[in-house]
């Protein structure tokens, strides 16, 4: 395990901006500087985050993971790479006409899906429309001159991806990312689902891959005693 994010208790899922005192923003800092420092000896560009199912909470993470590395001043920009049930856009409060599906079936350009948010240094490409087959076209190569062109604008690319446990999409996306997160959720993950998807990594040769356990009740975590210690700060 890479790293633990802890429970969240707020009503915003925009708690790194949000609620930068709190425990669980604490952890988002935790898991940047656990990247940056893995990474130390040459830039890191692009992070896939997926899961084995639905609602464990890789669209939660990779949204504040995203803003919390934005927010130490690198250029950073996430991509709903979710094409089955993307969710992004409501966390940025965008609509989802355009994206990833309409460029892929070149009715966008690249920088007509690039949209600036309201966090600084922090940009996202929805999704876009659902398709029938992004899984072929994924594998055909659709993506490969974005995010090409994505590695030349920006320091920091964030993929959120579908659950690896159903569909194919995120075993297609895992070759873009330098690392992959999956993330495990606390009391909520199969164990049998899981392991699936750790015998597919497997199979696939993918090795370039941490597990982030997410959704942990931190006074049931070695540091509950201190939960109040930022707070008394």
């Amino acid at each position: 395990v890479l790293n633990i994010i802890y429970s969240n208790s707020y009503k915003s899922e925009a708690v790194v901006s949000d609620f930068p005192g709190s425990a669980i923003a604490e952890s988002f800092r935790n898991l940047r500087s656990s990247l940056f420092l893995r990474f130390k000896s040459e830039p890191l560009k692009v992070i896939g985050i997926t899961s084995s199912q639905p609602q464990d909470g890789k669209s939660f993470i990779s949204f504040n993971l995203a803003t919390s590395i934005a927010s130490v001043g690198y250029k950073t920009i996430i991509l709903d790479c979710d094409l089955r049930r993307p969710t992004l856009h409501e966390k940025f409060k965008d609509m989802n006409t355009s994206g990833l599906s309409t460029y892929m079936i070149n009715k966008s350009s690249k920088d007509d899906i690039i949209l600036k948010t309201s966090i600084p240094n922090l940009f996202f490409v929805p999704s876009g429309p659902i398709l029938p087959n992004s899984a072929e076209l994924i594998e055909a190569g659709a993506l490969d001159e974005l995010l090409d062109y994505l590695k030349t604008k920006f320091e920091y690319i964030i993929i959120d991806t579908t659950p690896a446990g159903l569909v194919a999409d995120a075993a297609l996306m895992m070759k873009y990312a330098n690392i992959n997160l999956l993330i495990c959720r606390n009391n909520f993950t199969r164990k049998d689902v899981f392991k699936d998807v750790l015998n597919m990594l497997s199979t696939n040769k993918i090795e370039n891959f941490d597990v982030v356990f997410n959704d942990l009740n931190i006074k049931e975590s070695r540091y509950g005693r201190y939960n109040n210690y930022y707070k008394k700060g």
